[in-house]
């Protein structure tokens, strides 16, 4: 859970994060 600490720890506003999100998402699928 490494992933986890990396993002809450560069992204620090929920619109980045979610983006973010997206983006992992859409590499893992």
């Amino acid at each position: 859970m490494a992933v986890t600490r990396f993002d809450t720890e560069k992204f620090d506003g929920v619109t980045d994060f979610n983006l973010w999100q997206v983006r992992m998402m859409a590499i893992l699928v």
